[in-house]
């Protein structure tokens, strides 16, 4: 589904709610007719102008980001020397990480598995020790 029509249905309840709200305003308290509708418009309006601003928040999440899942077989580089744990970093972020056979600094690694927040890596077969 398009990023505007998804945005466009969520805002579709606040419109229903503003259109509640002004009928109420007419009805109970004499409004006139075309500050409803005018306010009704404008409520609209400001949802129209606000789009661009906002509607990276309504774009999907690329599936790569998704899921530790898919981080087992990615390589990382080890942020200090893993004897057995340490941090690793991936994708610019620093991750625990856990390695049964000892890693020097800045030695790449591969992901095997993810236990919580810590990954469990073991050294990459191009690294050839560093």
């Amino acid at each position: 589904m398009r990023v505007w029509v998804r945005y466009l249905l969520l805002q579709m309840p606040g419109w229903a709610l503003a259109s509640v709200a002004l009928y109420l305003a007419w009805s109970w308290y004499a409004l006139p007719p075309t500050y409803a509708i005018g306010g009704w418009l404008a409520w609209v309006a400001k949802d129209l102008v606000l789009y661009p601003f906002v509607r990276h928040a309504y774009a999907q999440v690329p599936s790569e980001l998704i899921g530790v899942e898919q981080m087992v077989g990615r390589l990382a580089v080890a942020d200090e020397a893993l004897a057995p744990g340490g941090y690793v970093r991936l994708r610019g972020e620093l991750w625990r990480a856990e390695s049964a056979v000892a890693v020097e600094a800045g030695e790449r690694v591969v992901i095997r598995r993810v236990h919580g927040l810590t990954l469990h890596v073991e050294p990459a077969p191009d690294s050839g020790g560093r």
